[in-house]
């Protein structure tokens, strides 16, 4: 089922999000219910899919995951992830920890130029040793 988003609106109260995609917060004016809607890269891929396979895979195996839904937006398809954050937390991304650590990371093209370094889970590893929070890392991999 693809959810109908055309009455929801830009919301300004959250970071844009790192990574690839394009993407825009969404604020449902009734509900008050947020989202980070992520378009699909092109008509033929279904990234949009797999985010919401995943996260029900997640659910289905006992995984703490935020809810994903298929959604269109001005016309357009992608994955609708809601907020998991509370208005007292703060949500942290894994790009601002890995460019503590690598500074001349490359979002873009996943290298880091200093060390010659592609990203990977030794590199996610370091950045987030200090955080103790591997254990947790590991489930969201799986």
């Amino acid at each position: 089922m693809i959810i109908d988003l055309s009455l929801w609106s830009p919301y300004e109260g959250a970071s844009e999000g790192s990574g690839r995609s394009e993407k825009i917060w969404l604020q449902n004016n009734e509900s008050g219910l947020v989202g980070l809607f992520k378009f699909t890269k092109s008509p033929s891929t279904t990234e949009h899919v797999s985010e919401m396979l995943a996260a029900d895979l997640a659910c289905l195996v006992g995984i703490p995951c935020a809810k994903v839904d298929i959604g269109e937006y001005n016309g357009r398809i992608g994955s609708m992830s809601y907020q998991i954050n509370t208005k007292d937390e703060i949500l942290i991304e894994g790009i601002y920890l890995i460019n503590r650590l690598y500074p001349n990371y490359n979002p873009n093209t996943l290298f880091d130029s200093a060390n010659q370094e592609y990203y990977s889970l030794k590199m996610v590893y370091d950045a987030t040793n200090t955080f103790n929070i591997w254990d947790d890392l590991v489930k969201i991999f799986i």
